[in-house]
Parts: C-alpha cells; structure tokens; sequence
C-alpha cells in the first residue's frame, strides 16, 4: 500500500480495467453496457473495500458477473413488457371501453 490510498486504487484501476471490460463484453452484447458495468464495478469496490480493495480482482469480477446478472434480468423484463404492451395494443378494444377512448383522443364529446 501506498502513502495515498487514491493513487493505489488509480493503478489497481489502470490494470484491471482493461481484462474486466472484455470479460463482461464477452457476457454483453453492447459496448457502452459492458463499459457502465465495469465502472459501477470498480464504484462499488472503492465504496464498500476502499482502499483495501487493491489486494485482489476477485472480489471485482464476482461484482462484475453479479452486475451482469441484473442486467440479464432487466433486459427480460424489458422484452416482456414490450410483448405485453404490444399485445394490448393489437387487441380491440371492449366496446364499452371504446366511447371512452374516443373521448380521451378528443374525438367526440363526452355524454
């Protein structure tokens, strides 16, 4: 350990950065994704490890993987909500749902 703390975290940044940005683009199809998990990975670890984090990658790349996950997870419930909401759309609507549709869109005057 060094005399400052955020300089040791800056080369332990420098060294890793590189090897964990292709392993989650290795996980993640899209490069700006890829590049805000690695920098959310190295956040947490400054936030929760400080300086002590620069003993070890390991705890980064399990971050990094578990970061990962919730983006898997948020990209599904994504796809699922646009299925949904594209079914709503395609379906008609009731016919005593319509009036009040056609009211909403400024189509005819309320009863």
């Amino acid at each position: 350990m060094g005399e400052h703390p955020e300089d040791d975290f800056a080369d332990y940044f420098r060294i890793h950065y590189p090897r964990l940005l292709a392993f989650v683009k290795r996980r993640v199809d899209d490069h700006e994704t890829a590049q805000d998990i690695c920098s959310e990975s190295f956040l947490l670890a400054w936030k929760i490890l400080g300086c002590e984090c620069t003993d070890s990658a390991s705890w980064l790349y399990v971050t990094a993987r578990n970061l990962i996950g919730t983006e898997y997870r948020r990209r599904a419930q994504k796809d699922k909500l646009i299925l949904a909401i594209g079914r709503i759309s395609r379906s008609p609507p009731d016919s005593c749902e319509q009036p009040d549709l056609e009211i909403a869109n400024g189509r005819a005057a309320p009863r």
